[in-house]
């Protein structure tokens, strides 16, 4: 449809003047010269009284005539500069304001996307026409916009020209009675054009609240490093323990301490990090079970305990930790053990050791002690024989962090 449009707005041009045509463009230029050649979207004329070509875009061209527009004189531009106060408007009062939905009056500039809210309207004089030459480009002024200036490029002055009228503009807005938009604002408001049409620069901390700044990233950094749980699986190869029996037989003390056999357990933790470098948490083992030295029967323990982890190195890859346990463990022994007659008891359960992690794979060494009772009526003794169990052992542990 454009392309349409441009093709005919240049057949009418070539149609139509044939010779010498004066050009206006919409930036307030004017060009007197033929045309030699045209495109879809553009012109090429020949200056006149230069001979020089130039490239005209038809988007640029306002209008294109034979005879030059009639110039007013000076008695019409003054009387139509010389406005009445009710006559003079600025660009708030025009139909760009609007109200919101909470009540606050608002103005948006099109040309630069600006919203101005619970602005102030001042009644202002236009400033007066002056002479412009005709070959000069307009450029926009926001401060004359904003202050009731026209904003239309053709009729702007030089940068230099713009601001010295806008500035008298503002020192004649200040003698100017001023009338309040409803806003629900008894003060008036002083409008800067610069908040809006300059972009946010950083404002300087001084040096308190940088310190501030700096410990509170550091904090965040240290909260975000923390881990929110970790579950520990492991399997463990326990060394060659001590094994004590002790009780009372007949009121004759019994305290036989023996070897037990290589065994292995397994584990199963979870914790939770209450900071970055300690963790509480629960945790279950099963040891498989083992052979004693000298006497027959198979035994193992099976302990719930609660555990904490301490770390003391912390880096990204790799962990330094000490770890400790505290609970209840079951007797765990089958009927040689037991000498067919006995019920098994369970006690007391403490370990304690030092663990490495690298990524998610760990390394562990843990002392334990594990606690128990064995309860039977010996066929050789008038009395119930009782005998409390001790095991004690180092286990090397290899797990993984879930």
């Amino acid at each position: 449809m454009r392309k349409l449009f441009y093709s005919l707005l240049v057949l009418s041009v070539c149609s139509v003047f044939s010779y010498s045509e004066i050009f206006y463009l919409k930036s307030g230029k004017v060009i007197d010269g033929k045309i030699l050649s045209e495109t879809d979207d553009s012109v090429t004329v020949a200056l006149a009284g230069t001979g020089i070509k130039r490239k005209i875009m038809l988007y640029e061209i306002e209008e294109v005539t034979k005879t030059p527009r009639a110039t007013p004189s000076v008695s019409q531009a003054r009387s139509a500069a010389a406005v009445t106060p009710e006559d003079a408007r600025t660009q708030f009062t025009s139909g760009l304001k609007q109200e919101n939905a909470e009540g606050d009056i608002y103005v948006k500039d099109n040309a630069s996307g600006v919203l101005v809210f619970n602005v102030q309207e001042t009644v202002v004089e236009k400033p007066k026409a002056s002479a412009k030459p005709a070959d000069e480009d307009g450029e926009f002024d926001a401060a004359l916009f904003l202050l009731g200036g026209s904003s239309d490029n053709s009729a702007a002055q030089k940068p230099e020209a713009s601001r010295s009228e806008s500035q008298a503009s503002s020192i004649a807005s200040d003698e100017q009675p001023k009338k309040e938009i409803e806003s629900g604002q008894s003060e008036d408001y002083s409008y800067d054009a610069s908040m809006f049409l300059v972009d946010d620069q950083p404002v300087p901390l001084s040096k308190s609240d940088k310190k501030d700044a700096e410990e509170s990233a550091a904090a965040e950094k240290i909260t975000s490093d923390k881990p929110e749980s970790e579950t520990f699986l492991a399997i463990a190869l326990d060394l060659k323990g001590s094994h004590v029996f002790s009780g009372e037989v007949n009121n004759s003390g019994i305290d036989k301490t023996e070897k037990a056999d290589y065994g292995i357990s397994l584990s199963a933790e979870q914790y939770g990090y209450v900071s970055r470098f300690a963790a509480i948490g629960l945790g279950i083992g099963f040891q498989f079970k083992r052979c004693l030295e000298e006497s027959p029967g198979r035994f193992g323990f099976l302990p719930l305990y609660g555990a904490f982890k301490m770390r003391f190195i912390s880096e990204e890859d790799y962990h330094f930790y000490a770890v400790a346990h505290l609970g209840y463990n079951f007797l765990l022994a089958n009927s040689a053990y037991l000498d067919n007659k006995s019920d098994a008891g369970g006690g007391l359960y403490y370990a304690g050791g030092l663990g490495a992690s690298y990524n998610r794979y760990v390394f562990q060494v843990l002392y334990s002690v594990n606690n128990g009772s064995v309860k039977y009526s010996s066929p050789y003794a008038v009395a119930r024989v009782d005998k409390d169990v001790k095991y004690s052992k180092v286990g090397f542990y290899v797990g993984y962090l879930l």
